[in-house]
């Protein structure tokens, strides 16, 4: 399900079995159950996440699976940037996301909802650059070399055996409110 065309054409051009236009209560009906669905930074678009998560609900099957990332904007380590270090709040984009969840209320949400949290994790928190002097918000260029750096810091974890040591951590971060995003797993209740 993608609402981009061009991303639409893309995906099937690669293969994949797309189907162009947004997801609605419509849409629902004519797609049928699923056993999993993924909704990767989605829910901060969505004008009524609440209709959007009962539409969700209502195409996965008794038991099936949420995958949900939303990011994790307003955590400590942005406002500690912000109030410290004078960062601008690069992160609030009005016109963009119009919603904005952590790791406390996007799961009492799907909670609310008839959704069973299962597990909560993170993606590695991507500001503890910036709060290390790197300024990949003004120098887009440093941000790119740090999102390298991150993904040496998990390759080589798993590369070495110690993939399970890369999810502990980031599970922590999430523990802790921390993390670039929330990634929320949930069954259907």
């Amino acid at each position: 399900m993608e609402p981009s065309l061009p991303a639409s054409e893309y995906a099937s051009s690669r293969g994949l079995n797309v189907v162009q236009g947004f997801y609605d209560g419509k849409m629902a009906e004519r797609l049928g159950t699923f056993d999993v669905v993924h909704l990767d930074h989605v829910l901060e678009h969505i004008p009524n996440p609440i209709q959007f998560l009962e539409w969700i609900r209502s195409s996965l099957a008794p038991g099936g699976l949420l995958f949900l990332t939303v990011p994790n904007d307003f955590n400590p380590f942005q406002k500690t940037l912000a109030e410290t270090c004078g960062y601008r709040p690069w992160w609030v984009i009005p016109n963009h996301h119009i919603n904005y969840f952590d790791f406390d209320t996007l799961p009492a949400l799907l909670e609310r909802h008839g959704f069973e949290v299962v597990a909560k994790e993170t993606s590695f928190p991507m500001e503890l650059f910036l709060l290390m002097g790197i300024n990949y918000v003004d120098e887009p260029r440093l941000g790119r070399e740090c999102h390298e750096r991150r993904k040496r810091l998990e390759t080589t974890l798993n590369k070495a055996g110690y993939s399970d040591v890369r999810r502990k951590l980031l599970r922590s971060f999430a523990q802790n409110g921390l993390g670039r995003d929330v990634v929320v797993y949930a069954r259907r209740v």
